[in-house]
């Protein structure tokens, strides 16, 4: 099944995706939530799940990520990706909303499909805001720019399979939502906004690591 991993362009590792299919019976479908599943392929008393153990989480800072597990090997073998194993929590739900059926199962994705927030919200047809306030301050020679990993599909690469899909995961997830509303379930949402911080990396010592306290000779891009 495709996996549609969506995140922001910047994000540091993909961590969930989610998938759906028809269920044997008409008008009831399976949706799928695949997380990342680093823990399969730790071992607990090594170094790198002896760091987990001590660090508990990541940290995410505006100017750096300092990482529970070590950045490279995440991007390398635990963010979801193809071929990479994953806990799969599926649940049955029909039109209405009504859970049927839930299941958890370890597994491995094998199709995966990255996108944005932005993109998915143009292929079901919200409108999204494009308004915007920058406010920046600090030396621009430490402005550049962030690479994205992973191939992120743009909306004209959306074929027609990955339209339908994401049109019914949309549909599902509000009857769902609906349905708990009218139980009494409280949605809770939050402003979004984003900072990045931008250093000197000519100006910092190299024998400083993610670990360690920072130094800067001027002041940084904000």
């Amino acid at each position: 099944l495709p996996v549609y991993c969506i995140d922001d362009i910047n994000a540091h590792e993909i961590d969930d995706g989610v998938s759906i299919e028809s269920a044997d019976l008409p008008g009831e479908y399976w949706i799928h939530v695949h997380t990342a599943d680093p823990a399969s392929s730790i071992v607990p008393r090594s170094v790198i799940g002896m760091r987990a153990e001590s660090m508990i989480r990541s940290i995410y800072l505006p100017e750096r990520v300092v990482s529970m597990l070590p950045s490279n090997i995440v991007r390398q073998h635990f963010s979801l990706a193809p071929n990479r194993p994953c806990l799969t929590f599926s649940a049955r739900l029909n039109r209405n909303g009504d859970l049927l059926d839930e299941k958890i199962t370890p597994g491995i994705v094998r199709n995966v499909v990255y996108m944005t927030p932005a993109i998915v919200s143009s292929v079901i047809g919200e409108n999204v805001s494009t308004e915007e306030t920058v406010i920046a301050l600090g030396d621009r020679e430490n402005q550049g720019a962030i690479k994205a990993e992973g191939l992120v599909l743009e909306k004209q690469d959306i074929t027609g399979v990955h339209e339908e899909n994401l049109k019914l995961l949309d549909t599902l997830g509000k009857a769902r939502q609906a349905l708990t509303a009218a139980r009494g379930a409280v949605a809770i949402t939050t402003a979004t906004f984003s900072s990045t911080v931008l250093l000197d990396q000519k100006a910092m010592s190299v024998n400083e690591t993610e670990f360690t306290s920072h130094r800067q000779q001027r002041d940084p891009h904000i």
